[in-house]
């Protein structure tokens, strides 16, 4: 199964022992990098995306590890460092080179350099950069020779988990959609989003099927698939040894399939209210590079996360990493709400229970040694449950006070109601004196307009006329209408029928209780001996606070990735019957340019790489992730199936909100 993660440390680490080849999506070649420490002393400096792509990745400790005894950032004035190289990891931009070529000629910082691009660096950069050295040098070979290597890493992607990654470019969406945006600003942005897929490719070693809606729907994606089409049947026909050793030898449906998508065929997903664990972190405290800012009345609020990169919390908050080395996280960014605070409630007496065992006199010095060697698990324990806890409390806080399981529970009706029961029920959720703030009621009526299409202009007039009254703008409910309009925008078949109750199956939660308040009064009974001093105001708040359990649907995204994913010959790919399909392998082999006349890859597919043009989110993310490891996507031999989830930027409802804003505010 394909690991983004680790492929991309690998290259990382490859790139800071001082290695020019790009290595494999395994670890490397050879020895393995992730485990290998460096003895040769050097200096990191790096540009926003260079520290963007190595944040999730490797922190502090990893990085003194691979003998980076400094880190910089390329922006800022640095002081001259002799006698140990210097790694420097950026974006292949003219105004970096000209960081470089000064740093190099004008100031002479560092006596070797290694020039590592986070992707591939034009010609015309190239010839650019060769160029300055020249003119700046003045005859002195001495400022040349102190670059060492040059190397494009095709690292311009961030792999925040094994299988999900971004490309960190905010606002995509709104910036493709606007009326002011330029024919340059297009290609501009449609060549950041090939670069940064060609990397994730190039990393993973995959040359892939490459699908996209057809070019009828005049979508973002179906330029950009036609355009990482192009740039990987040039890399194919270049006979480059060393281009042709960045992919495996994959045939057939080994290889994984490259979905490309527009965010504009589901945007409620981006507004939704959300009850789930890394969800609702996203959603009220903006994860960002898989670390979380938490409001906090500590006295040392502001103190630095584990591993960061020189990021504190800052005034009033503290930061926590919430990643793929936290156990208790990965095992529950997907569950709801109590089922998490009612896991840490299990935790926390399984630790007091060890912790009494241990401050026991009895056993003698054997139970002594023990509890010796279980301090450092304790202490581990110990922090986890802490920082999950002030997270959990946190999030409480914000759901009381903004009634945020209301939200969810209305909007996840909206689909099932007819339109006279839904906009009674909207119209309760965006009262004045109502909870939420401006943006949860604007998402609340942006969600209802998304999954009713055909309200008529008096029931729009009645939503925009009372958001003017709450203080909200309905400025992004007019983009959402004039959008609906134009494309016939329908996002879910099964949910915006007026009169067609859609069914859906609640998800088993981890624990039971046929009243709607069981699983968390037993969470509060367990937690209230252990959380004395802390856990008060949220043992109080869970007690009165409804069980909501996500609802278990397979939304529109879902249904499209298993069509192309199975690949039926039966007729029954409706959604995707008409979906453009690229093989770069296949159409070098045969010297096409397209793939429409050549013949396809049959069979089902094991792999897939969901990428969303326009921003994605974590709800989407983690309902691919369900379906794939379900009975439901299993291939006819009862195999499972992975799935790689991606987009432009991880937005979060507040953000997107904003940019639907900013369009509908165009004039």
């Amino acid at each position: 199964m394909l690991n983004l993660q680790e492929a991309e440390r690998a290259s990382l680490i490859r790139m800071l022992n001082l290695s020019v080849g790009t290595g494999d999506a395994s670890g490397g070649r050879g020895a393995d990098p992730l485990s290998e420490a460096s003895t040769q002393w050097k200096v990191l400096v790096y540009d926003k995306s260079g520290k963007e792509v190595i944040a999730p990745l490797l922190k502090i400790g990893a990085l003194r590890h691979h003998g980076v005894t400094l880190y910089l950032q390329l922006e800022d004035n640095r002081q001259a460092v002799s006698n140990v190289p210097v790694v420097y990891f950026m974006d292949p931009t003219k105004e970096n080179i000209d960081r470089l070529v000064a740093d190099c000629c004008d100031k002479k910082l560092y006596d070797q350099v290694y020039v590592n691009f986070t992707s591939r660096v034009s010609d015309d950069l190239l010839k650019y950069m060769a160029g300055s050295m020249l003119e700046k040098s003045k005859g002195n070979p001495r400022n040349i020779s102190r670059v060492a290597k040059v190397v494009d890493r095709y690292c311009a992607f961030v792999a925040l988990s094994p299988s999900t990654f971004s490309l960190n470019m905010p606002r995509v969406y709104s910036q493709l959609h606007s009326r002011k945006v330029t024919d340059a600003a297009i290609e501009g942005c449609v060549d950041r989003i090939v670069n940064g897929l060609l990397s994730m490719l190039v990393t993973i070693r995959q040359i892939p099927i490459i699908r996209a809606p057809p070019e009828s729907q005049s979508g973002p994606s179906t330029m950009v698939a036609e355009r990482l089409h192009s740039r990987l049947m040039d890399m194919l026909r270049s006979g480059n040894a060393q281009t042709q050793d960045l992919f495996s030898n994959a045939t057939g449906v080994e290889r994984p399939v490259l979905i490309l998508l527009d965010r504009d065929m589901d945007l409620a997903t981006m507004l939704h209210h959300t009850w789930t664990y890394q969800a609702l972190a996203h959603d009220l405290f903006d994860l960002n590079l898989n670390t979380v800012k938490i409001p906090t009345d500590d006295a040392d609020a502001g103190s630095q996360s584990s591993g960061s990169h020189g990021a504190s919390g800052g005034a009033g908050h503290k930061t926590y990493d919430l990643d793929s080395s936290d156990t208790f996280f990965v095992e529950h960014a997907n569950m709801p709400f109590p089922a998490v605070a009612s896991d840490v409630s299990t935790q926390l007496q399984e630790y007091n229970k060890k912790l009494q065992e241990m401050r026991s006199k009895d056993g003698g010095a054997g139970k002594l040694s023990s509890a010796i060697n279980a301090l450092p698990q304790m202490t581990e324990m110990k922090r986890s449950l802490d920082e999950h806890t002030n997270i959990a409390s946190a999030m409480l806080k914000e759901i009381q006070e903004r009634e945020i399981n209301k939200y969810y529970e209305a909007e996840s009706e909206f689909g099932s109601q007819g339109r006279t029961a839904g906009m009674t029920a909207l119209m309760e959720r965006l009262s004045p004196e109502g909870k939420g703030t401006a943006i949860d009621k604007l998402r609340a009526a942006l969600v209802f307009v998304l999954r009713k299409p055909n309200l008529t202009s008096e029931q729009v007039e009645a939503i925009c006329a009372r958001l003017k009254e709450i203080g909200a703008d309905p400025a992004a409910v007019e983009f959402i209408r004039s959008l609906q309009s134009m494309r016939q925008l329908t996002l879910d078949t099964t949910a915006i029928g007026d009169d067609q109750p859609q069914q859906k199956e609640p998800q088993q939660a981890s624990f039971g209780g046929a009243d709607a308040t069981s699983g968390f009064a037993m969470f509060a009974n367990k937690f209230a001996s252990q959380m004395q001093q802390h856990g008060e105001g949220l043992l109080t708040g869970l007690k009165n606070l409804k069980n909501l359990l996500p609802m278990r649907e397979d939304t529109l995204t879902t249904r499209i990735v298993s069509e192309l994913m199975e690949q039926s010959e039966s007729g029954a790919n409706k959604l995707t019957q008409d979906y453009e399909y690229f093989d770069p392998r296949a159409s070098t082999l045969a010297g096409e340019s397209r793939s429409r006349h050549i013949p396809r890859v049959r069979g089902s597919f094991h792999q897939a790489i969901v990428f969303m043009v326009g921003g994605g989110n974590y709800v989407e993310q983690h309902t691919l992730s369900e379906w794939a490891s379900s009975s439901r996507s299993r291939d006819t031999a009862g195999q499972p199936r992975s799935v790689i989830y991606g987009a432009t930027d991880f937005v979060s409802p507040s953000a997107f909100c904003q940019e639907l804003e900013t369009l509908g505010n165009e004039k």
